[in-house]
């Protein structure tokens, strides 16, 4: 779900940045047969900690026995973790000392996940495209963004361009990245993928 829950009304709560990773994350449960997640849209990576307030006072937040944030590294993937961190602390909740792994306290499970994963730099973006890294046009994109880039175009964001070219590429032509998780554009049982699907099958 993407719009904000007036009641708890699961044990298991997955925050994520924005409506793309509710889209992805509903397709990669559903497709690994993880059930039991209310899937939250906080609305942009700052916004964890103002959510996570909101959500302590609704009605059956107390029951919640699983709490799992989700974020891009982006640049640094350690500011990423810290940042999820203070978020949790925020409403005084244990957390785990180290990214993509989970922490129990008092029956609770709570858990940081800083995609894409390995303790690297990027994001969503790169945890897709590296699903489809041993498909064919792979070597076509990558000529492509060689060519532009001795033109003198360089995309502000590289990530996010290389996924979009890659969806330009499909039969059927989706700009959303969780739109192309729910079509099956992304290979969800790719080895990339497998960490963080065994960290919510943990959770």
């Amino acid at each position: 779900m993407s719009l904000k829950p007036r009641e708890i009304t699961r044990e298991k709560l997955l925050l994520v940045e924005g409506k793309d990773e509710v889209n992805f994350f509903e397709a990669l449960l559903e497709q690994s047969g993880i059930e039991g997640f209310e899937i939250i849209d906080v609305g942009g990576k700052r916004n964890f900690a103002k959510e996570l307030k909101m959500l302590a006072l609704l009605t059956g937040f107390e029951k919640v026995k699983t709490l799992i944030i989700v974020r891009d590294a982006d640049d640094n993937a350690d500011d990423a973790f810290a940042s999820a961190r203070s978020a949790l602390h925020s409403i005084h909740f244990h957390t785990p000392n180290c990214q993509n792994e989970l922490r129990e306290y008092e029956g609770r499970k709570v858990g940081i996940y800083i995609m894409p994963g390995n303790f690297e730099n990027g994001m969503l973006e790169d945890l897709c495209m590296s699903s489809v890294a041993d498909q064919p046009v792979i070597s076509c994109i990558e000529s492509f963004f060689e060519c532009i880039k001795q033109k003198g175009c360089i995309p502000k964001n590289l990530s996010k361009a290389k996924a979009h070219v890659f969806l330009a590429s499909q039969s059927e032509l989706v700009t959303s990245i969780g739109v192309a998780a729910k079509k099956g554009y992304w290979n969800f049982s790719h080895p990339s993928l497998q960490a963080l699907t065994h960290f919510l099958q943990e959770a």
